[in-house]
């Protein structure tokens, strides 16, 4: 992981594939290893856990991602938001279960520390909810 943009777009994408296998295994192990002890995405953490608790494991495809933005921001933040395609889902705990799967954006901001990137903060947002705000009447 080079303290390049690449380097911390690669972890971003990284992020979001261990979210997407956490969500199909119940392992959130992957998504751990670059969570950056500053900000607040170790807390943000522990609700990916909960609702995998709650809901249990989703199995499908995998996801597609598609990087949007990637830009720098205040000391040694870099913020990167994805496009994510989730193909349709079926729940392990009930198989007959299922969604049609989803577009959201993923947004994080990662911080360059200890020779590695790691994410600071992040968040999603359902692409149509998102869309819907933009073009809300102020």
């Amino acid at each position: 992981q080079n303290n390049t943009q690449e380097g911390a777009i690669a972890t971003g994408k990284f992020f979001i594939e261990a979210n997407d296998y956490a969500i199909q295994t119940g392992d959130t192990q992957p998504m751990q290893e670059v969570i950056a002890k500053e900000g607040t995405a170790k807390q943000d953490f522990s609700s990916v856990e909960e609702t995998l608790s709650k809901k249990g494991t989703w199995v499908s495809d995998k996801i597609k991602t598609e990087l949007m933005i990637a830009e720098p921001r205040e000391n040694t933040d870099l913020y990167v938001q994805f496009a994510v395609t989730q193909p349709p889902q079926t729940s392990t705990k009930n198989p007959r279960k299922k969604n049609q799967g989803f577009s959201l954006y993923y947004g994080m901001n990662l911080i360059y520390s200890n020779g590695r990137w790691n994410v600071k903060d992040f968040y999603s947002i359902d692409k149509d909810e998102a869309e819907r705000k933009n073009n809300a009447p102020n």
